[in-house]
């Protein structure tokens, strides 16, 4: 019994019941009647997996934007002009994300400079945020501070439901892990301390 509540505790069981519930697919052979009696069938890819031309071409478009640092996406655009595809702001956002995320801050912040200044796109409270960390990764925290206090020049730093703040958390944020960094934050807020004595 106490050997069963181990292996629950575990997770034994749900690992067991994975295993056993994993699906096998085995590919036709070529001894079965049906592909005996059918010689020149073909597989086919479902319809709800195939992409649309249009998927494929930004994908496409995205795979060349991915490795040039110095590729401006004005090129990028007028060859999408030509296919006819349009690459939306959604697009460009996504595929900034997708740079970060793989740690290319330069590229993602590239694409947000371009859409910034040259598209003169809005962007939402959430975009604003990663546009302001990028800068904060690339150019510097007093570059973001600069650029939010432009965008958003009277900002109410007591609201937490402000607009922009998300943009602002961001920036806070990068102040806090840089001083924590440098040391330059030697003693806690005494809150923090008054928590940790009555605990």
């Amino acid at each position: 019994m106490f050997n069963l509540r181990r292996r629950i505790a575990t997770g034994y069981l749900i690992h067991l019941w994975k295993r056993e519930t994993r699906m096998v697919v085995v590919p036709f052979s070529s001894s079965s009647s049906y592909a005996a009696e059918n010689p020149n069938r073909q597989i086919t890819t479902p319809a709800f997996i195939m992409t649309s031309p249009a998927v494929a071409e930004k994908s496409c478009i995205f795979g060349k934007l991915q490795p040039f640092v110095g590729e401006t996406l004005d090129f990028i655009t007028r060859e999408e002009e030509k296919k006819g595809v349009s690459v939306t702001k959604e697009d460009l956002v996504k595929w900034a994300k997708q740079l970060k995320k793989d740690g290319k801050f330069e590229h993602a912040y590239e694409i947000f400079e371009w859409m910034d200044k040259k598209k003169k796109m809005e962007f939402s409270p959430w975009e604003l945020a990663v546009y302001v960390g990028l800068i904060c990764q690339t150019k510097g925290i007093d570059v973001a501070q600069e650029y939010f206090n432009k965008v958003e020049p009277v900002f109410d730093r007591s609201n937490n439901l402000a607009k922009n703040a998300p943009a602002y958390v961001t920036i806070v944020v990068r102040i806090l892990e840089y001083d924590r960094k440098n040391s330059l934050c030697q003693e806690r807020p005494r809150r923090v301390r008054r928590i940790r004595k009555n605990v």
